[in-house]
C-alpha cells in the first residue's frame, strides 16, 4: 500500500493548528491533526472543510501498527518524555519531524539512526525558529570562515505575541533547570537565566541584557558544525521582564515560582509586541586573520515562522528526500532556499564581516 497521509500530533494546538490548515492546502484530505481529544480534532477539522482530517490518538500509549498504516510522516509538535513514540514510527518506516527545542530528546531520536537506515525511514529534527533557523544561519555563517572558532546565538521573543500555552510552560520549566553543555571538549554546568551577556540589536531594540538558556541549537551545532564553543542566549523584548526573571533565577525564588500559575498568567497578559529577534555572531579566522560575521533577523509572529519551516521540512520529506537516518535540518537545507518562503514574516539584513581587533 502507497503511504499518503501526513500526521500531526497536536494538530489542533497553538502552532499544530497553523501546521495542519498549510499542508492541507497542499495535501487536501491527507492530512490528520491528531490528539487525545477527538473532539478538538473534529471541530478543527470541520474548520478546514474536510481539507484536514481528524485522528484520534495518545502517542503517550502503545500506538496500534494498524492506526498508522498508510502513513508516510508524522510530525510531532508536543514535548514528549522519551523517544518510545518515534521508535515507533521509524520502525514501522514511517518518516518523521519533531519541533522539539529540548536537546535531552532529541539526543534520544539521534539514537535512532540505525533503526532508521534499516528501517529506510528519515527523521528530521530541529525544526521551527529555535532551534531551526538559528542552525541555519549559524551553519550558513560558519561556511563564509575557513575555520570557526566560537558561535554566540541571542534570541528575543516578544511578550505581546500569541505564544502557545505549551511553549510558555516549557520555557518556565527550562529558566527553572541548570543543564550541561560541551565547551571545549569538556561538560560544563550552566544554569539557565545566568551568564548574562550584552547584544546590540539595532537601532530600534539597542543593547539588551540575555542570559544562558538550553535551547537545543547549541548542542546541534556542537558536532554538525564541528564548533568547540556555541552558546544560546535569551532575552524578552520588555527589559522589566527580562531582569525580572534574571533576578528571581539569582536570589533562588524562581524554584518556587508555580509553573501552572505562572503559565497561566504569561499566556492572558501581553507587556510587549509580537515579534522576535535573532541574532548570530560567528567568531573565527579567514585567509589566516581573525574575523567576526554577524547577522540580525527580525520577524513577527514566532508560531506561524515555526509552522512554516516545518511546512517547507514537510515538503521536503515528502517530495524531495531520499536520504534515510536521523539528521538535523542544517545538515541536509539551506537557509538561502528558506529566506523566500519566510519574506513575508521577517526583516531581512545582510551579514557583516568585521574585522577583530588585535
Amino acid at each position: 500500500m502507497e503511504r499518503k497521509d501526513i500526521v500531526i500530533v497536536g494538530g489542533y494546538g497553538h502552532v499544530g493548528r497553523l501546521i495542519c490548515s498549510k499542508l492541507g492546502e497542499i495535501y487536501p484530505g491527507y492530512v490528520y491533526a491528531a490528539g487525545r481529544s477527538m473532539e478538538k480534532a473534529e471541530t478543527f477539522s470541520a474548520s478546514t472543510n474536510g481539507k484536514v482530517l481528524p485522528l484520534l490518538l495518545d502517542i503517550n500509549k502503545a500506538v496500534p501498527a494498524s492506526l498508522l498504516a498508510g502513513v508516510k510522516l508524522v510530525i510531532v509538535c508536543l514535548e514528549q518524555e522519551n523517544a518510545l513514540f518515534a521508535t515507533t514510527c521509524l520502525q514501522a518506516g514511517i518518516d518523521y519531524i519533531d519541533i522539539s527545542a529540548s536537546y535531552r530528546f532529541l539526543a534520544e531520536v539521534e539514537q535512532l539512526h540505525d533503526l532508521a537506515v534499516n528501517s529506510n525511514a528519515a527523521a528530521m529534527l530541529s525544526v521551527g525558529l529555535n532551534p531551526g533557523i538559528t542552525n541555519l544561519l549559524a551553519s550558513w555563517m560558519a561556511e563564509k570562515v575557513d575555520h570557526t572558532d566560537a558561535v554566540d546565538i541571542f534570541l528575543m521573543l516578544g511578550l505581546g505575541d500569541t505564544h502557545g500555552h505549551a511553549a510558555i510552560d516549557w520555557t518556565i520549566r527550562q529558566a527553572k533547570t541548570d543543564y550541561y553543555k560541551w565547551i571545549k571538549g569538556k561538560q560544563v554546568k550552566l544554569k539557565s537565566f545566568g551568564g548574562m551577556k550584552s547584544a546590540y540589536f539595532g537601532e530600534q531594540l539597542g543593547w539588551r541584557n540575555a542570559y544562558h538558556f538550553d535551547f537545543a541549537d547549541q548542542h546541534v551545532l556542537h558536532h554538525t558544525i564541528a564548533v568547540d564553543v556555541v552558546t544560546t542566549y535569551l532575552c524578552f523584548d520588555s527589559r522589566f521582564a527580562t531582569g525580572a526573571l534574571a533576578f528571581l533565577k539569582a536570589i533562588g525564588l524562581l524554584r518556587f515560582l508555580p509553573i501552572r500559575l505562572s503559565t497561566k498568567l504569561l499566556t492572558r497578559i501581553s507587556i510587549g509586541k509580537p515579534m522576535f529577534c535573532v541574532k548570530i555572531t560567528v567568531t573565527g579566522r579567514k585567509s589566516g586573520k581573525p574575523i567576526v560575521l554577524e547577522t540580525e533577523l527580525y520577524g513577527k509572529e514566532e508560531a506561524k515562522i515555526t509552522a512554516l519551516v516545518t511546512v517547507w521540512a514537510a515538503c521536503y520529506m515528502c517530495e524531495n528526500n531520499s536520504r534515510t537516518g536521523v539528521f538535523h535540518m542544517e545538515e541536509v537545507l539551506d537557509w538561502t532556499a528558506l529566506q523566500d518562503e519566510l519574506k513575508n514574516y521577517i526583516i531581512w539584513e545582510a551579514p557583516q564581516l568585521l574585522q577583530k581587533e588585535q
